[in-house]
C-alpha cells in the first residue's frame, strides 16, 4: 500500500505520515526532505536561489519518478496543484488529505521554528489571511484526494480515523 499525505502547511503530513507508517510497518518519505537532499540545500534556499517556479519542476520530477512503493509519503503543501501532481499520485498509491481549520493552521505554524518560504515574516493576521488565499487556490486539486480526513490535535487519533478509512 503507498500512501500520499496531501494538505496545507502545518496540518500535520509528516508528524501523522511517521507515526502511520510506523503502525502499517512501512518505510516513511517526505518529498520537501528528499528535495532538499538532492539539492543540498533546505527549501527555504532553493526558493531563495532558484524561485518557486524551479521548486515546482523539481517535484514533478520526483513524482514523475516516483518508483517506491508500500510506503506512506508526505508531500509538500503545493505538490498535488501544481501539473496536475494530484492525478498521478492518484494513479501511483492511495491520496489522503488532512484536513485543519484555517485558525489552527496559523496557531501551528506560528509557533513552528521550520521556515516557510511563503509565509516568512508574516503576522499571525497576516498569515491567516495568505494561508485562506493559497487554499482558496488548492482545495479544488485536495478535494481530488481519494480520502478526507479531519486532522485532530490528538494525533494518535488521526492515525486511527485514517486506518479506520483505509481498511472499511
Amino acid at each position: 500500500m503507498t500512501i500520499f499525505l496531501i494538505g496545507m502547511p502545518g496540518c500535520g503530513k509528516s508528524t501523522i505520515g511517521k507515526l502511520l507508517a510506523e503502525h502499517l510497518q512501512l518505510p516513511f518519505f517526505d518529498t520537501d526532505s528528499l528535495i532538499a537532499d538532492m539539492e543540498a540545500m533546505s527549501i527555504p534556499e532553493i526558493f531563495e536561489k532558484h524561485g518557486e517556479t524551479h521548486f515546482r519542476k523539481l517535484e514533478k520530477e520526483l513524482i514523475d519518478h516516483w518508483k517506491v512503493t508500500n510506503a506512506v509519503i508526505a508531500t509538500g503543501g503545493g505538490l498535488p496543484c501544481n501539473n496536475d501532481l494530484i492525478s498521478k499520485l492518484n494513479t501511483k498509491g492511495k491520496t489522503l488529505w488532512v484536513q485543519v481549520a484555517t485558525d489552527e493552521l496559523v496557531t501551528r505554524l506560528s509557533s513552528s521554528h521550520d521556515r516557510r518560504p511563503m509565509l516568512d515574516g508574516l503576522s499571525p493576521k497576516e498569515m491567516k489571511s495568505m494561508i485562506s488565499q493559497i487554499f482558496k487556490q488548492r482545495k479544488p486539486d485536495y478535494q481530488k484526494a481519494q480520502i478526507k480526513i479531519k486532522g485532530e490535535q490528538d494525533n494518535d487519533q488521526t492515525v486511527r480515523k485514517i486506518l479506520r478509512k483505509l481498511y472499511t
